[in-house]
This record gives C-alpha cells, structure tokens and sequence, in this order.
C-alpha cells in the first residue's frame, strides 16, 4: 500500500483518525524567504513503525517509568497431597533458579533449588500484588515435586499446556502437564550415554535446554558433560544425536542453549568463556537424519576473553580475566545480536555478522563488594620485609544469573550480583547506545536510569511476552514485579479535583502561582 501524506499548519485542517500519515507544515517566514525549521515533528505511517529518531528517546522514556511495584513469597510448605518424601536438609534457603513464560503470557512457571516447580497464573500474581505486605503470597495453580535443583524449565510452543524441566545431577527431562491433577512427569526423557543405559559418571547435570518450533517432536539440551542432546519424542525417549566440544575445550560444561528463530543454527555458552556455534543443515549428514559424527565439532568457537582484549580502552582500565559464559540469548528484534552474560556481571552484545563484541557492560564482580566484618576473616598471608596487600577470592555461593531481553525495545535485563538491583542495559544497534563502543557522549546528552532499585537481590528474569512486564526470581525466593505500574484513570482525575477544591489560589500558594 502507498504511503499517503496530507500537509497542513494548523491541526484542526488535518483529517479525523489514524488512517493516513500526517506531517505538520513548517511555517513560511518572510524575512529569510525559506521555511522556518520545527524542532518537534509528529508522523503517523500507515504501517505503524516508529521513527529512528524517535526511540532512543522513547527507550529512555519508557526505563524511567519502570519500578518494583509487588514483593509476592513463595509458599515453601508442601501441599497436603504431596507424597512423603525426606526433606532436603542440604538447602537451607531456597532461591529461585530459573524462570519462563508462555508464549501468550498467561501461564508463568518458576524453579527453585529446593526441587519445586511453581505454575502462577499472571493475571492472578498481578491483581493480587501487594507492596509492602508481608502477607502478599504468589498463590500458584500448581507445584510438582522434583527430587533435585531446577536448572531450567521452557513451555512446549507445540503444547502450551506441557512444561519441561531439566534439574542437577541428573541425565533426565522432566515434562509435567498441567491440565492433569497428577503430579508425577507425564513423560521422562534420558540421555542414553556412549556405553549404553546408565549415568554418565561425575560429568552427571543438565543445565539449559530448547524446544523446535518447527519440528514440534524435538529438543535439545546441554549440561556439565560438555555436550549437547537432541531427542525426537515421536522416535524414542533416548537422545539419539549427541555434539561434542571435547576436542576444543576438555571437560568443560555447556550452560545455556539458544536456537535461531529459523533453528538453522545453534548457539552455546561454556564455562570455559567459549561460545560455540552448531550448523543444523547438511542434507542427508544432517544430525536429524544419521549420527551426530560429522556435527561433533562446531562451526565457530569463540572466546570471549580474547575479544574484550581486543577493546583498547578496556584493556587499559581493568584486567580482563578467564570467565565462564552463564547466559546468552537472541535479540528477538534482531538477531544479528547474540547478547552474553559472565559469571564476573559483565555482559556485551556480540555481532553474529563479524563475531565481534560492539557492546559491553563492565559492573564491578560479585564478589568485590565484601562486608568490613568478612574482611577481619580473611587471612593474609605475608612476608617480612615485603608490602602485602590482601586479595579476596571470589564467593563461591555466587547464582548464575539469567538475563531476558525485552520484547519491544533493545533493552537486555540483568539481575545485579553484588547488589539488589537490575541493570537495564540498552544495546541499540549503533553509536547512539551508551553501552556501544562507537558511542560519544556529548554534552547535551542527558542521564537516564539504567538500575531499578529492588528489594532482594535478583537471580533469574522473565519479561511478559506482550507488555514487557519483568518478574524476577530473587534469592530470597521471592517473586519481583517490575513494569509500570497501572492506576486508574478516574482516581487520578478526583485526587485532582479535591485537591484543588482544598488548597486555596493565591500569591503565596504554589497551585495558584503555577496557575497564574
């Protein structure tokens, strides 16, 4: 369709409704002969796209708007239904590990180490959110029992009334469906290891895993054995393709997982700071037809150390040390961005087109913000004559923290690890980004929020699919809503009338000079 444009100077000449793209009429100005230049122009097209000029500065409008408005506690108590098991005396507070929506987001589903696995129903979470109240509880539709730690859970986009988990420790994956009232896994699938049924030695875990949209029977998953699984449920519940990095990096496990949104190509993060790259085509070598053998080695393996030192300036500011790769994920906007998140805080964007990092976040570590308390308990080691200087090693109760990107806006959200707060990082394509290599910061240019404030300490986020709602999973096992929060249009309105009709107008009143 055409794009049709009518001119006016005045808006009352323009025509009623959305229908047609409007563009003011700069005024005509007699002195210069030549039309005087309008700062602020409005457009509407047709296609409903915004303009380019327009959304760093609506980025920025819509983070200042975002805040914690609900602190809501998971029910920890088993249900009377629940079968007698031991309790888990190993945890002690049981924090949220990982967390998804569904595809329409109304069904929300969260893990926890203590081997629970919650189904909220949003609408319900978000009528029922209560700020400030510890009474406020994340009342949940349904809780399945796993024997261990949920490392991560995904919805089924072929059934969205089916959940799979992945869990430590462990070589199985969980599915649960939640229209039954049952509450044992309607369907176990095991990793059928290279010597035959059994586990798969100390190299035992699975960490992440990601279903095909569009072959609806299969999956995949990566874990501690530094592999990765792929199933088809119409075949067998046994893998039956397995790809390797053994050759390239030994004994070293794979994180997180993430598909192309044509699932062509398959990405890894390892603990080693490598992201691996999976070519899924090749005809009749493809690993859905034969054996995995000609797919053991990956297409590209990149090291991200090595391309943080090829940035300058960071290299002079900091030292860049060896750090595993806990979380990556796809720009849904654009996937030419790969967006990576270290076990250190830091997090970039990584052009999938050059392999190169265009984008970088560089907080301080987790573990360097230590109490003055835990400094007396740290021992130094020192010799006579030599100046000592005490180093502090890294916590090793340090979460693995899972970002998500926003569904309308290239902003990546980052649980902070040495604070409660969540970094709301905008990785724009380009210069105009503040976390862009490229970027010059002018000054004119202005300061916006990037940290939203929370009350716990975040280790898991999901962002509704359709308003950018963010719940976070927080260590304290709580459940966070962070978005804008919504009042009503009336209450507002009949606070301003009372408020007026109170206070008085005159010259020592601010309402009445204002109004003047």
């Amino acid at each position: 369709m055409d794009k049709f444009v009518v001119r006016a100077t005045d808006p009352s000449d323009l025509p009623p409704g959305n229908q047609l793209s409007i563009r003011p009429e700069r005024p005509w100005c007699s002195t210069t002969g030549c039309k005087k230049r309008v700062t602020l122009l409005s457009a509407y097209e047709i296609h409903g796209r915004i303009l380019p000029a327009f959304k760093p500065f609506l980025t920025r409008l819509m983070l200042s708007s975002y805040s914690e408005f609900a602190a809501l506690n998971q029910d920890q108590k088993h249900p009377s239904w629940f079968p007698s098991r031991q309790p888990r005396t190993n945890v002690i507070s049981p924090f949220v590990t990982t967390i998804d929506f569904d595809s329409k987001g109304i069904y929300l589903a969260s893990g926890n180490n203590a081997g629970r696995l919650f189904i909220h129903e949003f609408e319900t979470l978000y009528c029922n959110a209560e700020k400030g109240s510890d009474q406020s509880r994340a009342l949940y539709l349904r809780c399945f029992p796993v024997d261990k730690a949920v490392q991560a859970v995904r919805w089924n986009p072929s059934n969205e009334d089916e959940v799979a988990c992945v869990t430590t420790g462990s070589n199985l994956v969980y599915f649960y469906d939640v229209a039954c009232e049952t509450f044992l896994p309607s369907e176990v699938l095991k990793v059928k290891s290279l010597s035959g049924w059994g586990e798969l030695g100390g190299s035992v875990g699975l960490f992440d895993l990601a279903f095909f949209k569009i072959g609806k029977s299969r999956l995949v998953a990566c874990g501690k054995d530094g592999r990765v699984h792929l199933w088809d449920r119409r075949s067998s519940k046994a893998s039956y393709a397995t790809m390797t990095v053994h050759d390239t990096e030994p004994s070293r496990g794979l994180n997180s997982i993430q598909l192309s949104s044509d699932e062509q190509m398959l990405y890894c993060g390892s603990e080693g700071g490598y992201i691996y790259l999976w070519d899924l085509r090749g005809g009749k070598n493809s690993a859905f037809v034969s054996s995995a053998k000609d797919y053991n080695q990956p297409v590209a393996a990149i090291r991200i150390e090595n391309q943080l030192r090829k940035i300058s300036s960071l290299r002079a500011q900091t030292d860049i040390c060896p750090s595993s790769v806990d979380a990556i994920s796809l720009n849904p906007a654009c996937e030419k961005q790969l967006a990576f998140h270290l076990s250190c805080g830091w997090s970039g964007v990584l052009d999938m087109s050059t392999l190169d990092v265009t984008h970088i976040h560089c907080p301080p570590p987790p573990w360097s913000h230590i109490m003055s308390d835990q400094r007396d308990s740290i021992s130094v080691f020192s010799t006579p004559g030599v100046a000592t200087v005490p180093t502090f090693q890294p916590r090793t109760d340090v979460r693995r923290r899972k970002p998500v990107w926003l569904n309308t806006f290239p902003v990546y959200a980052v649980g902070s690890g040495s604070d409660s707060k969540v970094h709301m990082l905008d990785f724009t394509l380009g210069p105009k980004s503040r976390y862009s290599l490229d970027h010059y910061r002018s000054n004119s240019e202005k300061e916006w929020q990037t940290e939203l404030r929370t009350s716990e300490a975040v280790v898991a986020i999901a962002s509704h699919p359709l308003n950018d709602t963010l719940v976070a999973g927080c260590e304290e096992g709580k459940l966070l809503l962070i978005g804008q929060k919504k009042s009503s249009v009336a209450e507002h309105e009949i606070s301003e009338i009372d408020l007026e009709s109170k206070v008085p107008s005159g010259e020592g009143s601010a309402f009445g000079a204002k109004a003047e």
